[in-house]
């Protein structure tokens, strides 16, 4: 690479020092395009060069792809805030509020967004002193675990 820009770079210098010492008129025209001709071919000459085999990525077994874990924590958490509000929505549909709800994923499964558990914190304005709560537990529970795609028992209500 290093050799390509020294090249590319002398010649523009060279090409520069040429129309600088030409007198104006017919023979500058004609030697200009020359020298335009000339930088274009100093510019495309890797691409003459370029082997078939480099670009072949399978014979090159010992390359790995990096993730910046910090980047997949940030997209984790982005996506679990999503259908936190999901849930939410969800909820308020069926005219129960929640304060908030927390989504808790595997970290360690970066292929695959899975959920290790949900919290869901319900407001006092849900909570009756009968026995009615235990009917709204197992209907968020349902409608939440068709939503995110996990078993009931990944769904914690905490009153």
């Amino acid at each position: 690479m290093w050799e390509y820009v020294v090249s590319v770079g002398s010649t523009v210098l060279f090409i520069s020092i040429i129309t600088l010492i030409l007198p104006s008129g017919k023979i500058f025209n004609f030697i200009s395009y020359i020298l335009s001709i000339l930088l274009i071919f100093s510019v495309i000459k890797p691409i003459f060069n370029l082997n078939i085999e480099d670009l072949n990525l399978s014979n090159n077994a010992n390359f790995s792809i990096v993730l910046d874990e910090e980047y997949v924590d940030y997209t984790m958490y982005l996506r679990a805030e999503e259908k936190s509000k999901e849930c939410m929505e969800i909820l308020l549909n069926e005219n129960i509020k929640a304060d908030k709800i927390e989504i808790v994923y595997d970290s360690a499964n970066i292929q695959d967004f899975s959920i290790k558990n949900v919290k869901v914190f319900l407001s006092s304005e849900v909570i009756y002193p009968n026995d009615s709560n235990i009917d709204i537990i197992v209907r968020i529970k349902t409608l939440l675990s068709k939503l995110l795609g996990v078993s009931e028992g990944v769904i914690k209500i905490i009153e």
